[in-house]
């Protein structure tokens, strides 16, 4: 009888760690695959980042243009170019789509838009 109840006690405690090795591999997978998201992330914002640099550049020069022309940096409706940048490039501009230039000329908004790959078929 002893060693029938070794036996199964054996066969249990076998089992059981089985089940927390699955379990333990499970998290594993999630660490890596989180880690992997992780690693994705910090590409996107270094890109982001670049993106960021670039539009303060192409705004600086767009300060120091209009200010050798002398043109008023507000339009009609009291927004600064900053300010009108801003609205365009949260409103209207997708993701990996850049802002590269921005002018207001006789009251006319004129806008160029670098246009990021797109998964929309």
């Amino acid at each position: 009888m002893k060693k029938i109840l070794f036996v199964l006690l054996s066969i249990t405690t076998a089992i059981a760690l089985t089940a927390c090795g699955g379990a333990d591999k499970e998290y594993k997978d999630q660490l890596k695959e989180a880690e992997k998201r992780l690693e994705e992330s910090q590409k996107e914002l270094e890109s982001a980042q670049q993106v960021s640099e670039q539009i303060d550049e192409t705004t600086e020069s767009l300060e120091e243009l209009a200010s050798e022309m002398g043109i008023e940096s507000d339009n009609e409706d009291g927004h600064e170019i900053d300010e009108l940048r801003s609205d365009i490039e949260y409103e209207a501009l997708g993701d990996g789509d850049v802002l590269t230039d921005l002018i207001i000329e006789n009251g006319e908004v004129k806008a160029t838009i670098e246009i990021g790959d797109s998964d929309v078929n």
